[in-house]
């Protein structure tokens, strides 16, 4: 993100009373000289360090010329806040389409595919959401290259991962069979879907003799979505959208997409539906 202004502010000789000061002053001062609208969430932070130890002062501040100099900060991050709103947009979707993505919505809630892009000028942030603002990914700086490189990274992560589509569903298969084990229930009947996550990363990781912590509930709602074979042993796979009900509590329901472009549906259950189950 271009700052175009070309204030200077330059940090006053410190009186004896303030020189204990100096250290978070100076870093200040680095984060004005340097790129501050990239680093507008760490200016305004280290602003709020510096005025907080300052009022601690038995000294009279305000007659210093650190006092002026503080006012100038604070009338230069309102400004680079004012041109971030204005540039910030413009700026990230541009970006996005050199990674491949395109940008829809407004603010707070920008979109890009599978993800939510939750806008927070007064923090400085930008949260990457999976789904609508369903399973929070990474809060990134407000910082159009930074967020447009993260997103490419994290939707790297969730959709380049290996895929045998057949081993998914046979694993698949067998959690749903633990859960209706565990839980009294027929194979056909509706199953929990985050039980069946649970089993199924249980099982995997043991196959794996790894630790599998990574896999979750953002990667068994991409895996679904993407497994277009949902036949087995005499069975059909069948995701069952979650009622109001279901939805109140996010651990009784997944948000798993229907395309590419960030459509879903809230998923409660899994069943099995045999050859007689209609």
């Amino acid at each position: 993100m271009e700052d175009k202004s070309e204030l200077t502010i330059t940090l006053p000789k410190l009186p004896d009373s303030l020189r204990h000061h100096e250290p978070s002053l100076r870093k200040l001062e680095k984060l004005l000289s340097k790129d501050p609208l990239e680093n507008l969430g760490k200016l305004k932070q280290e602003l709020k360090k510096v005025e907080k130890a300052l009022r601690t002062e038995e000294s009279d501040v305000s007659k210093t010329s650190v006092a002026q100099y503080i006012k100038l900060v604070e009338q230069r991050v309102l400004g680079l806040e004012a041109l971030s709103r204005k540039t910030f947009g413009k700026e990230l979707e541009e970006e996005l389409k050199q990674v491949g993505f395109r940008l829809e919505g407004h603010y707070p809630l920008l979109k890009s595919s599978f993800y939510t892009l939750e806008v927070n000028f007064d923090k400085s942030s930008v949260t990457i959401w999976f789904g609508p603002k369903q399973e929070k990914l990474k809060v990134c700086s407000l910082s159009p290259k930074r967020v447009a490189q993260k997103l490419f990274e994290l939707h790297n992560l969730i959709t380049k991962r290996e895929f045998v589509e057949k081993a998914f569903l046979f694993n698949l298969y067998k959690a749903c069979e633990t859960v209706a084990n565990k839980e009294n229930k027929k194979l056909e009947d509706p199953l929990p879907i985050t039980s069946v996550l649970l089993e199924y990363t249980i099982l995997v990781r043991n196959i794996a003799k790894e630790n599998c912590t990574h896999y979750g509930r953002v990667f068994f709602s991409y895996d679904l979505y993407r497994l277009k074979e949902r036949k087995i042993n005499e069975h059909e796979l069948e995701l069952i959208t979650a009622t109001r009900a279901y939805t109140r509590k996010k651990k009784d329901f997944l948000w798993v997409p229907t395309n590419d472009e960030g459509v879903g549906t809230y998923i409660s259950h899994l069943r099995l539906r045999g050859a007689n189950n209609e």
